[in-house]
């Protein structure tokens, strides 16, 4: 019997030991095979986001890395893409995607069909339904992003052709929410720089009325479209 109580408390002694080793090996599945990667414990006591690689202005590349306004975007996510390529001048300087592999940054990449990943995309604007529902809406809301990498708000504003892209955005969203069976205004949102969870700048698209993702709020900035004559009046005010 005492044999017996000593192999018990041996085993419940290697087993917390185990549960307090700081990384752990887990085994998931990535764009359609398995791969094995390292999990910090401390991760998973916020909801299992994996934090990913340092890209400019020491901004986490890895997606999925939430910040109490965003939710994190799975990067095995693979929705119907919605191609609006609105024609507009001074179009701005195309970037390749050179960032994280396996993260959200280079799924938006495939979303957009950036060369960086294997794309072929010159300009334009892509959208797609967002992998979550917004309460209050019966319509799923759409999320719209230029093919060019451009990192977030603050990266948009830098270069010319801001107005004309934030633009071809929200006619794209609020074209694609209303297709979708959608009637009546749209409620068009973008996130402070600060304040999002994936590093490739993208326009929320939703029912008016909802919250979603912390929107309206003091983290983004939104707007009402009625029509399209209403993006060019928004897109000079986000502009700014």
């Amino acid at each position: 019997m005492s044999c017996l109580k000593l192999f018990l408390v041996s085993s419940l002694v290697a087993a917390v030991l185990l549960l307090t080793i700081d990384d752990l090996e887990q085994t998931v599945r990535v764009g359609g095979r398995f791969v094995t990667r390292t999990r910090r414990l401390a991760e998973s006591r916020v909801g299992n986001e994996t934090h990913g690689k340092m890209g400019p202005m020491g901004h986490s590349h890895g997606g999925n890395v939430s910040n109490g306004t965003e939710s994190p975007w799975p990067e095995d996510y693979f929705p119907e893409i919605f191609a609006n390529d609105f024609k507009t001048r001074n179009a701005l300087p195309f970037v390749h995607y050179s960032g994280c592999r396996h993260c959200a940054e280079h799924a938006f990449c495939n979303y957009a069909s950036n060369p960086g990943c294997g794309g072929s995309a010159a300009n334009g604007v892509v959208t797609f339904r967002n992998i979550r529902h917004a309460r209050g809406c019966r319509v799923k809301p759409v999320l719209s992003i230029p093919r060019s990498y451009i990192r977030d708000l603050d990266d948009l504003r830098s270069k010319p052709g801001t107005y004309n892209m934030l633009k071809s955005m929200l006619h794209s969203g609020f074209s694609t929410y209303r297709s979708h069976g959608h009637s009546g205004p749209v409620q068009q949102c973008i996130h402070q720089s600060w304040a999002v969870s994936v590093r490739w700048v993208h326009l929320h698209s939703f029912c008016t009325g909802a919250r979603f993702d912390g929107m309206p709020g003091g983290s983004s900035l939104c707007a009402t479209m009625n029509s399209h004559d209403d993006a060019g009046r928004i897109a000079r005010s986000w502009s700014r």
